[in-house]
């Protein structure tokens, strides 16, 4: 593109940075997040991702929740009474991360000066448009940046024929059932379309658990939106019953047959989990890929988005890239599948924090929505 522009770089982490981080993620150590279950016996227990890899716990003093099938982790201390009753309510108290965290991320990096950084520059016009870069996305066989912000407004190079508004696609939701799995930063499109929509909301409204499942719908035009949260680790109280993995609700649709053009599924997981192990992260993802393939063995036309992760102004950002680069590798194969770049759009507009709002939430919203009326375009 011709025009004028102003060159910025920024270090995120050292080299030495990125060691210390890889290693606080593999160290068997509480993260950030204390986990407790309250057990249907009332007993109050320890809870943690990998408590079994922990010294200070013998695997015989541990209850095993991991999940039967794919054998997602989750461990708890045994409690008083020696039995390991269903645990009824998962609690959570974030602190403050320990002193390898803190000293990585002040000492090896955060935004670091870069000698240069801020300098005008113009790019005068050229015949041909070459579009390679380290930021591309595999998408459908294609390798491209995913778009550019032109006049204020996100122009996909993913979709190549964007809606106009969030509002204009409601016609594209009728008859459609839309399955919007992941944490928050998925909430936020389910609560987007219900409110520009003005669909009738239902769910689980008790002022405990922020997470818990929602569905919205409205009869006259037949639209159907469900909203689930992924599975432990999650740094939200709530009950226990409110958090299946993924790959679960995935399998659940195959047994009770939902599926086809007419069916949506938007996904993602990472957030939660990016001070654990990378290899924790993979397997998930692996899990979540498998279910993708086989339910589009039986409904060959269901429609998945990946969505990725956004561009942090934090001290996670590197990690962040990270399992958005681990997210990327993994579901490349599958072209009949959508993978969300948001990266490209979030590092024009960095975020506060994890959750976007105003303009970068309205683009995000307005990309994703856009494949919903133009999934074959």
């Amino acid at each position: 593109m011709s025009g004028d522009f102003t060159l910025e770089v920024k270090l995120l982490l050292s080299v030495e940075g990125i060691d210390r981080w890889i290693n606080f993620t593999e160290a068997p150590t509480i993260k950030r997040s204390y986990h407790h279950g309250l057990l249907k016996s009332n007993e109050k227990v320890v809870c943690g991702f990998h408590l079994d890899k922990f010294i200070e716990y013998n695997v015989k003093d541990l209850c095993d929740y991991s999940n039967p099938r794919t054998k997602e982790p989750w461990f708890c201390v045994r409690p008083p009474s020696g039995v390991c009753h269903p645990i009824v309510e998962h609690i959570v108290k974030v602190f403050r991360l320990d002193k390898l965290f803190l000293e990585t991320t002040t000492t090896f990096g955060k935004f670091g000066e870069i000698t240069g950084s801020g300098l005008k520059i113009e790019v005068t016009p050229k015949k041909e448009f070459s579009a390679f870069g380290h930021y591309g996305t595999e998408y459908r066989g294609t390798v491209l940046p995913s778009g550019y912000f032109k006049n204020g407004r996100w122009e996909s190079l993913q979709q190549t024929f964007p809606i106009e508004s969030v509002a204009s696609s409601r016609d594209c939701f009728s008859n459609k059932i839309v399955f919007f799995l992941g944490d928050s930063t998925i909430r936020q499109f389910f609560e987007a379309a219900v409110n520009t929509f003005k669909l009738t909301h239902r769910g689980l409204q008790n002022g405990i658990d922020r997470q818990a499942p929602h569905i919205a719908e409205s009869k006259e035009n037949n639209i159907t939106i469900y909203y689930r949260t992924h599975g432990m680790p999650l740094e939200l109280t709530g009950l226990a019953s409110t958090r299946p993995y993924i790959r679960d609700v995935i399998e659940s649709l195959d047994f009770l047959q939902i599926g086809g053009p007419d069916v949506y599924l938007v996904l993602n997981v990472g957030v939660h989990m990016i001070h654990y192990h990378a290899f924790d992260y993979f397997h998930r993802l692996m899990g979540i890929k498998k279910a993708i393939v086989d339910h589009l063995k039986i409904h060959p036309e269901t429609r998945f988005i990946i969505r990725g992760m956004n561009v942090v102004d934090c001290t996670h950002e590197w990690a962040l890239f990270r399992f958005e680069t681990i997210m990327r590798e993994v579901f490349k194969d599958l072209k009949d599948v959508v993978v969300l770049n948001l990266w490209d759009l979030t590092t024009i507009i960095p975020l506060a924090d994890y959750h976007p709002k105003n303009v970068a939430l309205d683009e995000e919203v307005r990309l994703l929505f856009s494949y919903v009326c133009n999934w074959n375009v």
